[in-house]
């Protein structure tokens, strides 16, 4: 019994204390930390401001669209919002699964769209995070705002529409039905063709670029190719 209470005592030396252990619990977790985990503070303001303008715009949009028209009218501008919503969530989700390896190959063969789809991937968090939340949190919005404008429609047109806490209930459900509906489908799309998805919206930046701001679509000369110009001219 006595050599039987030594090995137990020495087993409990043996054995790492409490604060050892939440010592190697904390270096384990800073080991699985990622190395870029700084917060990008201009990013966040940025999208406060783009977010602010954006739902500003749409809603000035809805707002003149769905004043004097009729319920069809109003239902098909709220189906559009959904819609939106749900592009731009297939977008946001493609841009996270795309593989750049091709549109690299393209970009050498100066496919048009190719290079813009490789901006758009090298900054997949930060269009991932304004097509999903963005504009997906801005076009929920603005479709429960219709919900209360369609709503409003059913009250005033129809006699037998005297319940609007029925009807709001009812459509909210059929909005919130589609939109979470068309995101499941989109996802799968989105993962199964995210780098055709990705390629036509490089394609579609681009067209815009053309016209907006064709500069940015030229290659800026290198300090070496205009050190060479300088130096033929001198000769």
């Amino acid at each position: 019994m006595e050599l039987s209470n030594e090995e137990s005592d020495e087993d409990n030396h043996k054995r790492p204390g409490i604060k050892e252990r939440l010592k190697k619990h904390k270096k384990l977790i800073r080991s699985l930390a990622s190395p870029n985990r700084k917060s990008d503070i201009r990013w966040a303001v940025i999208v406060v401001i783009v977010a602010l303008a954006a739902s500003f715009c749409l809603s000035f949009v809805s707002n003149r669209a769905l004043s004097g028209v009729s319920i069809g009218g109003a239902l098909v501008i709220l189906l559009i919002f959904i819609l939106l919503g749900v592009i731009f969530d297939i977008i946001g989700t493609a841009v996270t699964a795309a593989n750049p390896v091709p549109f690299h190959s393209m970009a050498s063969r100066k496919v048009p769209g190719a290079k813009a789809a490789i901006r758009i991937i090298s900054q997949a968090g930060k269009v991932s995070n304004f097509c999903n939340d963005v504009i997906g949190d801005i076009t929920g919005i603005i479709s429960g705002g219709a919900v209360i404008v369609i709503v409003g429609f059913f009250v005033t047109s129809f006699g037998w529409a005297k319940n609007s806490v029925l009807i709001s209930l009812v459509l909210t459900s059929i909005v919130a039905a589609l939109t979470i509906g068309g995101k499941a489908l989109g996802k799968s799309i989105a993962l199964g063709y995210s780098n055709t998805i990705i390629y036509y919206v490089g394609l579609l930046t681009e067209s815009i670029l053309k016209v907006i701001a064709p500069r940015r679509l030229q290659k800026p000369k290198s300090k070496k190719s205009g050190q060479i110009g300088a130096a033929k001219k001198d000769t």
